[in-house]
């Protein structure tokens, strides 16, 4: 008995976005609250690389064993730590 089953009518598109996501990879989001302001950034994962990024200012570490999140955090705050992202921080309301 076959347990495959096709979604949007075929299964070469989900192939499709999985080759399609796989070339062009798309960015998470994360936050980071520092000296209160808040940095929106986006990391992403190609090749077993991190890298974050927070508007034209970007990082890229070796990926650790884990979830990504914390290590895309953990390199948004030496950014800012660094004074790097200054110029283009938000106050944060709270």
């Amino acid at each position: 008995m076959n347990s495959f089953k096709k979604s949007n009518g075929s299964a070469s598109a989900v192939v499709d976005r999985r080759a399609e996501r796989a070339t062009k990879p798309v960015g998470a989001p994360v936050t980071l609250l520092f000296q209160h302001k808040v940095f929106r950034g986006n990391y992403m994962i190609v090749g077993g690389i991190l890298i974050v990024s927070y508007k034209s200012v970007s990082a890229n570490v070796e990926l650790k064993p884990g979830h990504p999140e914390p290590q895309a955090r953990r390199v948004l705050f030496k950014l800012a730590a660094t004074g790097e992202l200054n110029r283009f921080a938000a106050i944060s309301e709270h």
